[in-house]
């Protein structure tokens, strides 16, 4: 809910950011403020946004503002915070593009993320990053099984990996552990791994050093992402298909 008084908001992320200075880098101001984790206005979110700002900045000038990720790419919620005068109280977008169910559809998460940053190019807003700060898949829902959230987060964090020269710049799976039963987790509730947490592994490994060169087209249904180490040129290709199949790389 908004604080009764803004300046008692104030004053609370003031303290945090001065007591965290230089340990803390960056604080997102709210949680999916265009859902039921905000009762109030997008006015008064605008307000709010702007609050903690200021006061945050006044404590810590070097910290990052990140606006309130939110519940997947909502333009009309961001425009409306834009045409509050938004745009000068944050320095990086976040969002939250979850998708349900086993398949990823990565031309549908591309285009959200492409309309959200169209609509911020056109705000003056080209210079920020988007920051993805929550995504992930629940082995508690339907047709989830532990394998295929492993699949689907290789699918979605190289994907997004390739829309680095689109400002998409880090991406946070939710979340380390599951609570009491079957979640989002890379680990189960006693701690143990599941195969989502050595795909990660994997994958980051993979990929700390690498940038993105380009797709390969190897047939209908089938992703070839092809990356480089910038430190040691090797080449890296994250492939997957609808189905069973076999493709052939082409030479360097």
């Amino acid at each position: 809910a908004p604080p009764r008084n803004l300046l008692d908001y104030a004053r609370f992320v003031g303290e945090v950011a001065k007591r965290y200075k230089g340990r803390i880098r960056a604080y997102e101001i709210w949680n999916e403020p265009d859902i039921g984790f905000w009762s109030g206005s997008m006015a008064e979110y605008a307000d709010l946004l702007k609050t903690g700002y200021i006061a945050a900045k006044q404590a810590d000038p070097n910290c990052q503002i990140v606006f309130g990720g939110m519940a997947g790419v909502n333009i009309p919620f961001l425009k409306t915070i834009y045409e509050f005068g938004g745009r000068d109280f944050f320095d990086v977008m976040a969002v939250h593009p979850y998708q349900w169910g086993p398949e990823f559809n990565d031309d549908w998460f591309v285009k959200q993320l492409s309309d959200l940053r169209k609509l911020m190019n056109e705000n003056g807003d080209t210079h920020k990053e988007i920051w993805l700060t929550e995504l992930g898949w629940s082995t508690g829902d339907k047709g989830i099984t532990e394998d295929i959230q492993a699949r689907l987060l290789t699918q979605a964090m190289v994907t997004a990996k390739t829309l680095e020269k689109m400002g998409v710049t880090r991406t946070f799976w939710f979340c380390v552990k599951d609570w009491g039963g079957p979640g989002y987790g890379l680990l189960r509730p006693d701690g143990s791994k599941k195969p989502a947490f050595t795909a990660y592994s994997v994958l980051t490994k993979a990929l700390r050093d690498a940038y993105y060169v380009g797709k390969v087209d190897l047939g209908r249904g089938v992703r070839c992402h092809v990356f480089r180490n910038h430190r040691t040129g090797a080449l890296v290709a994250a492939i997957w298909a609808q189905k069973e199949t076999k493709v052939k790389l082409p030479g360097k």
